[in-house]
């Protein structure tokens, strides 16, 4: 994920998973910004699909709650 410039700590984090026998398996919590790059970047159906998903979700998130 350094790869591509996100940074551990801010655009992600590690989290523990369970193992199911072999090595063990990690898996990530993802900022939304990186989680929508990251589906573009896969550029199939789905993953555009997901940049759409994501795109709306942080349009909702950054309207203002006057409630």
């Amino acid at each position: 994920m350094t790869d591509y410039g996100f940074v551990e700590g801010k655009d992600f984090s590690p989290l523990s998973g369970k193992s199911r026998g072999g090595r063990p398996r990690i898996e990530y919590a993802m900022a939304l910004d990186m989680a929508k790059e990251v589906s573009m970047i896969q550029r199939t159906p789905k993953g555009k699909q997901a940049a759409s998903t994501l795109s709306r979700w942080r349009s909702e998130l950054s309207k203002p709650n006057w409630s």
